[in-house]
């Protein structure tokens, strides 16, 4: 009622939402709050956080879901949850679709956080686990190295996405 009313919840409020559904058996309220926090730039606490990742992983999410929590951090630009979501989601047995999926989420988040060596040390580790980046992680790459101003890495990774047979889009030269 307090939102609905114009009120501005901090995370403390949200984090309390959310795990007052969490240990009420209601994941699917829990994750409601938690994205409506993202998208008010509000963080819960990470005891929260970690909460939600326990309750998913016994709830043995989908790798539709797990991605779903990957791409909502990566719209608020919530890279360090990002992170945490992701370690979590790596003990879960996913196909590589998904894992693939994931990974672009998560440097999605990291260049909208603004954290351009993080995105290289994600696709870095895809391709240790013998994940290839599509099309869309590149272009976040590039994106991510063209904001900073360093051309010469988004260059490099125009290089890359070319290299791995990928034809540059219109989201490319954004």
């Amino acid at each position: 009622k307090m939102v609905q009313q114009g009120y501005a919840l901090d995370s403390r409020a949200y984090s309390a939402l959310i795990s007052a559904h969490l240990e009420q058996g209601r994941p699917l309220q829990a994750e409601a709050w938690h994205d409506e926090a993202l998208r008010a730039d509000v963080l819960p606490d990470r005891n929260t956080s970690l909460m939600m990742m326990e309750a998913a992983a016994r709830s043995r999410y989908t790798g539709e879901v797990w991605v779903s929590r990957l791409d909502t951090c990566a719209k608020a630009g919530a890279h360090d949850l990002a992170e945490l979501w992701m370690a979590k989601m790596r003990k879960v047995d996913l196909s590589e679709d998904f894992l693939a999926s994931a990974y672009t989420a998560l440097v999605q988040a990291a260049a909208r956080a603004g954290k351009p060596s993080s995105v290289e040390e994600h696709l870095a580790q895809m391709v240790k686990e013998n994940i290839s980046p599509d099309l869309a992680t590149y272009t976040t790459a590039i994106d991510a190295y063209a904001r900073t101003g360093d051309v010469s890495k988004a260059e490099h990774f125009m290089e890359r996405l070319q290299a791995d047979g990928f034809v540059p889009n219109e989201a490319t030269f954004q």
